[in-house]
């Protein structure tokens, strides 16, 4: 049952995720550029027809879809790896003696050194700093937080927190604990992941096999396939076959996806 209710926690966290995440200018442009250099090569070698690129686009959302999700995996992951550094941060500073309130600019810093390059979790202790600067209270900016973003550790964590520090338990002790607790957790999703990495490298050589094949096909002997283009039984045969392509890799990333939930 834990396991059920594990699974579906993380599904409504992605499902949220996905409502919130917008792409930018720069992520919207590179994901056209893909879609160009994608629809082309597939419009040529199964189609032989510019006209077919055209009708490629239609699908242009689909796609769009896939990199929103793709962007949005990547930065929950990111995510993880700067919530460990918050809790280690966090639990030393309180072991030190340091009042909650007053731990948020120091790891802030800790952050910035560790993800020079950018870190979410910096800016958020940046702005929780502001906020609380003007009297709002520390549980309450823990709590938005967690609600920004719909990652199932921090929403452990910072349940665990606000539920320590309403009833006068041993915040240094709890937090400590917790950190540990939810490090061994993401530990395991870790490895689980470096695991999977081997699968996902197979599925990917997988799925370029046919486009290399048809690839070859066309410059070695450019006449074997010409029965397959420019005649309705040829574009249906090229369609059914690159449908099948498509739906394998959507099975194949969805057997992925379950099994790093999991």
């Amino acid at each position: 049952m834990s396991g059920l209710l594990h699974l579906w926690r993380n599904w409504r966290s992605r499902l949220k995720n996905r409502r919130q995440y917008q792409l930018s200018k720069q992520e919207w442009l590179l994901a056209v550029i893909k879609y160009i250099g994608l629809s082309g090569v597939v419009g040529y070698l199964f189609y032989h027809s510019l006209f077919a690129v055209l009708l490629l686009w239609f699908f242009f959302p689909l796609f769009v879809r896939r990199e929103r999700r793709r962007l949005i995996d990547k930065r929950q992951e990111q995510l993880r790896e700067e919530l460990k550094e918050f809790m280690q941060s966090m639990a030393t500073l309180l072991r030190a003696g340091y009042a909650l309130e007053n731990t948020l600019p120091m790891i802030q810093s800790d952050l910035r050194r560790a993800f020079p390059k950018h870190s979410i979790l910096a800016s958020e202790c940046e702005y929780m700093e502001q906020r609380r600067l003007i009297n709002q209270p520390i549980d309450g900016l823990f709590q938005e937080l967690s609600k920004r973003y719909a990652l199932t550790e921090l929403k452990d964590f910072t349940q665990v927190l606000v539920i320590a520090r309403q009833r006068g338990g041993n915040l240094v002790e709890i937090v400590t604990e917790t950190c540990t607790q939810l490090q061994e957790n993401m530990q395991a999703s870790r490895e689980i992941t470096v695991m999977v990495a081997a699968k996902v490298l197979e599925q990917r050589i997988m799925l370029m096999i046919p486009f290399g094949m048809v690839a070859y096909l066309n410059v070695s002997n450019p006449g074997y396939l010409n029965c397959l283009y420019g005649s309705i039984f040829g574009i249906l045969v090229m369609s059914v076959c690159l449908f099948i392509i498509l739906l394998s890799y959507a099975w194949a990333q969805n057997i992925l996806r379950v099994t790093i939930m999991e």
